[in-house]
């Protein structure tokens, strides 16, 4: 049945010119970013004058804003980006140990949201990214019920995730010079900016909706692990 649905997938890309889900290249991109994020957010930095702490509080305050920016963005449309970074460059300039804190807790839920359809990846073996893509897209059909939105969820963070990666070596020497509040004051009103806002958001959106599941192979059912 499995290897049918496989076909059923591959082919039906094929026919329609379609592309597969591209499952192997997100969950790349979004290890990558998890580790990025990790690094430049480490817990229990309290002194903003150390050097080696300083482009901690850097990053902390672009995390902050920009996290921000996605809950104006989903919660008031029409908001002004200005007055989004204003209010909240004080805060984050106060709370670095609770954003790097919640920066984490956030990571590590996606993580276990998404660790189904990473155990599906880790099962393709040695084949090429599309033959794996087309492996996890015919698991993902065979069973929507268990694999659907964690498999959406993990494409949202692999699109977040390119887009802030495309922008890592501008915010590195954004963090190792402290022209933070300048980056953000030029960049909220740019496209790309308010990209990746859009991104974040919507990724934060589908992890909501993501219960944690666990497909039981032996009697066909979906068990909620946690609520």
């Amino acid at each position: 049945m499995f290897w049918f649905m496989l076909l059923l997938a591959a082919g039906a890309a094929h026919a329609q010119g379609l592309i597969l889900p591209d499952y192997v290249q997100s969950r790349e991109a979004y290890t990558h970013i998890r580790l990025y994020i990790s690094e430049n957010l480490p817990p229990q930095h309290t002194n903003d004058y150390d050097p080696k702490a300083s482009k901690y509080y850097s990053f902390s305050i672009l995390a902050g804003v920009t996290a921000a920016q996605a809950v104006a963005n989903r919660t008031a449309p029409d908001y002004d980006p200005l007055l989004v970074l204003d209010h909240n460059v004080p805060l984050a300039w106060r709370n670095y140990n609770k954003i790097a804190q919640s920066a984490q807790a956030l990571l590590n839920e996606a993580s276990a949201k998404i660790s189904m359809i990473e155990e599906m990846i880790d099962l393709c073996g040695p084949v090429s990214p599309q033959q794996c893509n087309a492996e996890v897209q015919a698991k993902v059909i065979q069973n929507p019920f268990a694999y659907q939105q964690p498999a959406d969820l993990l494409l949202l963070l692999g699109t977040f995730s390119k887009e802030l990666r495309s922008s890592e070596p501008v915010v590195d020497i954004v963090t190792q010079e402290r022209s933070e509040i300048p980056f953000l004051i030029n960049n909220v009103h740019d496209p790309k900016y308010k990209t990746l806002v859009e991104d974040l958001d919507n990724a934060y959106r589908k992890m909501r909706e993501v219960q944690f599941r666990r497909y039981n192979p032996g009697g066909n059912k979906v068990s909620i692990l946690f609520g």
